[in-house]
């Protein structure tokens, strides 16, 4: 299936496809590594028990690929059996003895369940290197405890780098071995397949040549778990590297170098040394020796993007070793000398819960730099494809698995390219590609409810005339909108009264409505009449409504009585809640003292031109006016007189006047008062 997706063939987009997600197996069930330390995967949990093995960096374990049983393990040299003990031939192995980075690897053979190969990698540290060689193991022999029978062949000659590691093929049952040699950017890699170890290499060529003295070729080559990548730290150089991987066929490409800032060499700034990848693909974590653990987001799959999403993940630790994805999903870090792992809990995630004593090793025993060396993928099924899709309606339509494939086996037995799917449910299809890759795709058909959508609301214009509004019921995510009077667009203009229904069109086979309900509604008449001004001391304001009524001194009466002067204003409100308003100005007079304006501007715009003294409503008057020289101006005893400076701008020019009024109230009851004060004639 060269795409690698199922096709739906119906006019909705109906599903995304996850990454690959695959992680160890039940051959990894049980670890052997470091000072005689071994961990038990099998009850979910990592139980932690002693072994035999002692190795300083490299080793590899196996168990039973269907039980999860303890088979054997190795640390390059020496190979035990399940009881801890040495294998039947089972010395002299070319591996270093656990001073190699990745010192063996151990692979059951494609199509046996009793033969395994153990390829072992010198260490650099040794002048004549030996290179890489590879032994068989035959689990018939010796009672069942095995005995090593084909021993140290030559696979990749002496001068070889310390990275050893192995990829599933994209048929889904033969390996790749891929090993590196020194002063070289190649990567040798090697078939295993049922008919055996194809000892001509596929060599391809990428990313930095390995320089340096012989014993600088340390650090981890690590595959991710879907095959499609490799990873490896050239610690002497202080570089990490990424390159693609042609799981069909071998070959590396497009190189992504990251350069560690510093100085390099064994005394570096920075020496990264162990590589894992996350289960889903999506992340790569880099151990430094002095320190710091990098991870790095892939998911962009933007060179420039993954180099600048470096993130330190831990502080205050130093010796750092191997880091390697566990059966359980997590990934486990060894530091040398401790006697606990450190877990990365969550390395699907950007916060990735990092835990620094994650798994106390046996009482007596403690790390070293090196933990077993294991394939990241199951070894029993291909790679494996899943696309959820979730639909409200499932319609009757057909999944397509894609032109040009050679084999197709539906999980309903159908061998043909298409099926017709007609109910909810998992339809698989296992396909053997052009390439003889093998693919299992899933596509999940999955029941939802609709959205409950709840964008519009119900909307009330307040007019005593016709109106019209402008609704939106945009909805994200929505194909289409269908109005209950026809219009099939977002955004709707209402201007006839009524409720009104939007069929939203969603994807997965989706609907759902909304509503709304439009009313006009006319705006209440109300109206307090003329500002007044009365000499009394209140007055009682009849709201002139048959409206709810809220006043500004926060009555709710049909009038109010007020007893001093001021603007007071009434909010009315009808049944549907539409709003009016209206204020007046109340001047009583009589019960506070008449108050004079203290400045006059006589350039006839109609504002402060004039005094007018009969608005006070006096009932006796006498008021003189006195320019600045004491000289009397302006005189009157008429209770409704105007002083008019603008008449006379001879007299009556710019500067300070004093005025004297004596007056008696518009009630005339009280005794006459007097007044005296200042006013400025501006023009």
């Amino acid at each position: 299936m060269k795409s690698q997706y199922l096709a739906l063939l119906c006019s909705l987009v109906l599903f995304s496809a996850n990454p690959s997600f695959a992680q160890l197996g039940k051959e990894s069930w049980h670890w052997q590594f470091g000072f005689h330390n071994a961990l038990d995967f099998s009850s979910g949990t990592p139980i932690a028990s002693s072994s035999s093995i002692n190795s300083v960096e490299g080793s590899a374990s196996i168990s039973d690929v269907n039980t999860g049983a303890l088979l054997f393990y190795t640390e390059g040299t020496t190979v035990w059996d399940k009881n801890n003990n040495p294998m039947l031939n089972g010395n002299g192995l070319m591996g270093a003895a656990g001073h190699s980075t990745q010192s063996a690897l151990i692979l059951q053979k494609p199509g046996s369940i009793t033969l395994y190969y153990i390829i072992t990698s010198d260490t650099g540290s040794n002048a004549g290197n030996l290179g890489i060689h590879y032994s068989i193991v035959d689990m018939t022999l010796n009672g069942g405890l095995g005995a090593v029978t084909v021993k140290n062949n030559v696979l990749l000659p002496s001068n070889s780098t310390e990275k050893l590691t192995s990829v599933r093929h994209c048929n889904g049952t033969d390996f790749w071995i891929i090993a590196r040699p020194n002063n070289s950017n190649a990567f040798n890699a090697y078939l295993l397949s049922a008919a055996g170890l194809n000892t001509t290499p596929v060599v391809s060529n990428a990313g930095t040549v390995q320089t340096g003295p012989q014993n600088a070729t340390v650090g981890y080559l690590r595959p991710s778990p879907n095959g499609r990548k490799l990873a490896y730290a050239l610690e002497y150089l202080s570089i990490f590297e990424m390159v693609d991987f042609d799981n069909s066929t071998g070959m590396v490409s497009n190189p992504l170098s990251v350069t560690y800032p510093g100085t390099i060499g064994f005394s570096g700034t920075h020496l990264p040394y162990g590589i894992a990848f996350s289960p889903d693909n999506s992340k790569v974590y880099v151990s430094d020796f002095k320190g710091p653990i990098y991870q790095y987001d892939l998911s962009s799959n933007i060179p420039s993007l993954i180099v600048s999403s470096q993130t330190i993940i831990n502080t205050g630790l130093y010796g750092l070793g191997a880091i390697q994805l566990g059966p359980d999903g997590k990934i486990y870090l060894t530091i040398y000398a401790k006697k606990y792992l450190s877990v990365i809990n969550n390395p699907n995630n950007l916060i990735c819960n990092f835990q620094a004593v994650g798994v106390n090793l046996a009482v007596g025993d403690s790390g070293a730099f090196g933990l077993p060396n294991f394939t990241d993928i199951s070894p029993v099924a291909p790679l494996y494809n899943s696309y959820p899709s979730y639909l409200c309606q499932i319609p009757t339509d057909t999944l397509d698995a894609g032109p040009g494939d050679t084999n197709y086996l539906w999980s309903n037995s159908d061998t043909t390219q298409t099926i017709s799917i007609h109910t909810f449910g998992t339809y698989s299809v296992n396909i053997t590609t052009a390439k003889n890759c093998r693919i299992i795709d899933s596509f999940f058909v999955i029941k939802k409810n609709p959205p409950v959508i709840s964008v519009l609301h119900d909307t009330l214009a307040c007019s005593n005339n016709p109106v019209s509004v402008r609704c939106n019921a945009t909805y994200a995510g929505a194909l289409a909108y269908h109005w209950s009077d026809g219009t099939d667009s977002a955004i709707h203009t209402l201007s006839t009264p009524g409720t009104y229904y939007v069929n939203y069109i969603l994807s997965g086979n989706c609907a759902a409505t909304d509503s709304l309900t439009f009313h006009i509604d006319s705006i209440p008449s109300v109206h307090l009449g003329r500002d007044t001004s009365l000499c009394q001391s209140d007055f009682t304001i009849p709201s002139n409504t048959v409206y709810n009524c809220v006043w500004s001194t926060g009555e709710t009466s049909k009038q109010i009585t007020v007893s001093s002067s001021g603007i007071y204003w009434l909010r009315v409100s009808n049944s549907g809640g539409c709003k009016n308003s209206d204020s007046i100005q109340v001047t009583l007079y009589g019960s506070t003292p008449p108050v004079i304006p203290n400045v006059v501007t006589p350039n006839h715009d109609g504002i402060n031109d004039q005094v007018d003294f009969g608005k006070f409503e006096f009932s006796y008057l006498k008021l003189s006016i006195f320019n600045r020289w004491g000289m009397e101006v302006f005189s009157s005893t008429d209770p409704n007189c105007i002083w008019k400076p603008e008449e006379d701008a001879i007299t009556y020019r710019e500067g300070t006047y004093f005025w004297i009024l004596d007056y008696r109230d518009c009630n005339g009851i009280s005794g006459i008062k007097t007044l005296k004060g200042f006013l400025t004639l501006l023009r």
